[in-house]
């Protein structure tokens, strides 16, 4: 661990290990492959990605948006749920 600044910064062989990722936080879908599953446009999953109010959850890879399958599902179900409630 160096200290820069008075900050500490993890280098090499000293960075705490990471944490574990389960079989299905690895599977990541593309944003094509999101706008097939809901039968939308191309370019939906990542217009929904980039809205201020109630985004779609996606994770930033540099240039690259991509999608946890289990996240996008609770994602639709609140949709579900908030639907309702604006109906009354």
């Amino acid at each position: 661990m160096q200290r820069t600044n008075g900050h500490e910064r993890h280098t090499g062989l000293n960075a705490p290990p990471a944490p574990a990722l389960a079989d299905d936080e690895l599977d990541l879908l593309e944003t094509a492959d999101i706008d097939r599953l809901f039968k939308m446009k191309p370019g939906w999953a990542y217009r929904a990605s980039r809205r201020r109010k109630n985004p779609l959850p996606a994770i930033r890879l540099g240039r690259y948006v991509r999608f946890r399958e289990r996240e996008v599902r609770m994602w639709l179900e609140s949709q579900k749920t908030a639907s309702a409630f604006r109906r009354g």
